[in-house]
């Protein structure tokens, strides 16, 4: 299986630029990239901020560039997105039975959930009783085959404390869930905007740049920055012996 994860678009309406940079142009650089050099791939998941403000022309300014993507593009959603523009402005993309964007992609024997974090109107993230049910029924689901995690903020903490504070916030129930099944083999976030890996209470993980700008590494209590680093997005080959997790930086004007 071979799977690209971009995220953290934040595409603004088209023509404003966000942070020194134009998010519509970068993210079309990027998923340009990614097909050139990767068009053998199952798919890309953007891994949510699919906007900065929630706005109807960002969504739709996302949904003229799919059309334009040979590769299957998966969406998810972040604390900067808003489900009801979304649905309106993306109704193809719109997935499950639930009221929250959650669904499962089969590679194979490779099982991808893609969860929703979005807790409206906060930073943060959250997974409601309803969401770690679904969560639940589909590791249940998946017996022995191997499941990869997706969703846009990260339970763990990465030592930078203004993304610690805004991680998911009730990290034990999800963990708790995950460790009654053990069929999931990997965790893939965005949020952080940094390319970032390690192991949560023996659960691998990894995080992406984001497509538009980076945090600056700044460990401890020092305040948010922004980088200036080029954007990139993580290339993911999976197997039945190994997860292996390249990161790509893609140079942009």
């Amino acid at each position: 299986m071979k799977v690209l994860q971009i995220s953290d678009s934040h595409l603004t309406s088209p023509g404003q630029w966000l942070h020194g940079s134009d998010p519509l142009e970068r993210l079309r650089q990027l998923l340009e990239h990614a097909g050139e050099h990767h068009g053998d791939a199952n798919g890309i998941i953007l891994t949510g901020d699919l906007t900065h403000r929630g706005e109807a022309a960002a969504y739709q300014a996302l949904g003229l560039l799919l059309q334009e993507q040979r590769l299957p593009v998966h969406l998810m959603l972040g604390n900067h997105d808003r489900r009801d523009m979304f649905r309106q402005c993306l109704p193809h993309h719109t997935h499950g039975t639930l009221s929250f964007l959650q669904y499962v992609l089969v590679h194979g024997q490779h099982r991808l959930l893609l969860l929703d974090t979005l807790d409206e109107g906060k930073s943060s993230g959250h997974l409601c009783p309803a969401r770690l049910s679904w969560l639940q029924a589909q590791l249940e689901a998946a017996g022995s085959d191997p499941v990869y995690l997706f969703m846009h903020h990260p339970p763990f903490e990465v030592g930078m404390a203004p993304l610690d504070n805004c991680r998911l916030d009730n990290a034990d129930a999800l963990h708790a869930v995950l460790a009654a099944h053990g069929n999931v083999r990997h965790l893939f976030c965005g949020h952080v905007h940094r390319h970032i890996s390690g192991c949560w209470r023996g659960l691998p993980f990894s995080t992406v740049k984001g497509s538009n700008h980076q945090t600056a590494l700044r460990l401890g209590q020092a305040t948010h920055a922004h980088s200036g680093e080029a954007p990139g997005y993580s290339v993911i080959l999976a197997d039945e012996s190994s997860v292996v997790v390249h990161y790509q930086d893609v140079a942009c004007p």
